[in-house]
């Protein structure tokens, strides 16, 4: 028996037919033969867990030096002391919203009066368009969840709950609905207090010297059955200031992990070219 192959075939192009010369049983079994001979050679060519493409790899790292450059900025306002009005620094909230270095939604009044607009997305605006996201993100995303949510199932962003990291952002139900109605951004995803920022940590034990650990902020942060949680920097909410201090503006939390409703990582191609 020999197999015939057509010209096609002959010079290694695609479309080519074989023909069987002998029994059909012989051909078959020479047919089975074939196949198999095949499949080994392939399976010896293609390893089992093939590696990320380099191109993956260089994403996935650019995407968290990315995360750094957010969270040094919102570092910076933290450490800056940012209160509603009438507090210190109660400014830089009206420029977050109105100005050319946040969302640039300059129609509205100046912030002057705590509760005067929702402003938990607009105080992730500065660090954003500080980092390079698009124009158009910053100006008509970042503002809402409902405008985050649609936008991150357009584009395929959520990321799992596990594998949040710094500068990623989070929507959280911060009222119990079970709806996320409230925008922050990681700063640390902690299993243990000990791995919380230093300048959290020591946040909390100025505030635990000032009120005591009884108090019920301080027991909550002390408290050795601690299972895990993400540490915050965001705005419109009660929470640390980095000399221990509770008040409403820009703040930093540890949020417990069964608050959050979904984790959003913009990609590279969300950022302009070059930032």
């Amino acid at each position: 028996m020999e197999i015939v192959k057509d010209d096609k075939q002959q010079k290694g192009e695609p479309g080519t037919v074989m023909e069987w010369k002998g029994s059909r049983a012989e051909g078959e079994r020479r047919l089975r033969r074939y196949l198999r001979m095949l499949r080994m050679d392939l399976e010896m060519r293609m390893p089992e867990e093939p590696p990320e493409p380099a191109d993956v790899q260089d994403e996935e790292a650019w995407l968290k030096e990315r995360g750094r450059d957010l969270v040094y900025f919102n570092e910076e306002v933290w450490a800056n002391v940012v209160m509603e009005p009438p507090g210190k620094h109660a400014s830089w909230i009206d420029q977050a919203i109105r100005s050319s270095g946040g969302s640039i939604w300059s129609w509205l009044k100046p912030y002057t009066k705590n509760g005067q607009v929702a402003w938990c997305g607009h105080a992730q605006a500065p660090a954003y368009r500080t980092c390079g996201l698009k124009d158009r993100i910053v100006r008509k995303v970042l503002q809402s969840c409902h405008r985050l949510k649609k936008f991150a199932r357009k584009e395929d962003l959520y990321v799992p709950t596990a594998e949040m990291q710094a500068g990623d952002i989070v929507l959280v139900d911060s009222t119990g609905d079970e709806d996320a109605n409230h925008i922050t951004m990681c700063w640390k995803f902690a299993t243990s207090p000990p791995e919380l920022p230093v300048e959290f940590r020591d946040a909390l034990t100025a505030y635990v010297d000032s009120h005591g650990e009884t108090d019920r902020y301080g027991e909550y942060f002390r408290n050795t059955s601690f299972r895990g949680g993400y540490l915050t920097l965001e705005g419109n909410a009660k929470g640390f200031g980095p000399n221990g201090d509770i008040y409403e503006g820009f703040t930093a939390r540890l949020r417990s992990l069964d608050t959050v409703r979904h984790v959003i990582r913009f990609r590279r191609e969300h950022y302009e070219v070059g930032a």
